[in-house]
């Protein structure tokens, strides 16, 4: 936050949310995908987090490195659902299909499912 009210962010508030915005939004200037985007304000981010993210197009799902936040993935009917814990899967009649990894992206679009774990590796929780 420090850095960016140096420079030009001005923030409305002082939750993470509109900082973790502010950066995905600055690197989608530069960035070709949402995808990539996303992968480089990651490498920004310090500390626990678990994101739900949607475009138009696209469902994407996002871990801290270290794991702390849950984060993970299923079906309820046709449709591909992220949450912040499985149990939802079962109280809706859904499937729970994974937990998301720690450092882990997963996007969801009409072609299926997709993983990047550039970010994945580190230490965990």
């Amino acid at each position: 936050r420090d850095e960016l009210n140096q420079g030009a962010a001005i923030f409305q508030s002082n939750g993470h949310t509109e900082i973790i915005a502010y950066l995905i939004a600055r690197a989608r200037i530069t960035e070709p995908t949402i995808e990539q985007a996303v992968l480089h304000a990651m490498q920004r981010l310090k500390g626990a987090y678990a994101l739900a993210l949607m475009s138009p197009s696209k469902l994407i799902g996002v871990r801290d490195p270290m794991g702390i936040r849950p984060l993970c993935y299923g079906k309820i009917g046709s449709s591909y659902v992220i949450a912040s814990e499985s149990c939802v899967f079962d109280s809706m009649g859904g499937e729970f299909i994974r937990d998301i990894a720690p450092g882990e992206m997963l996007v969801i679009d009409s072609e299926g499912v997709h993983s990047y774990t550039e970010n994945c590796g580190g230490k965990t929780a």
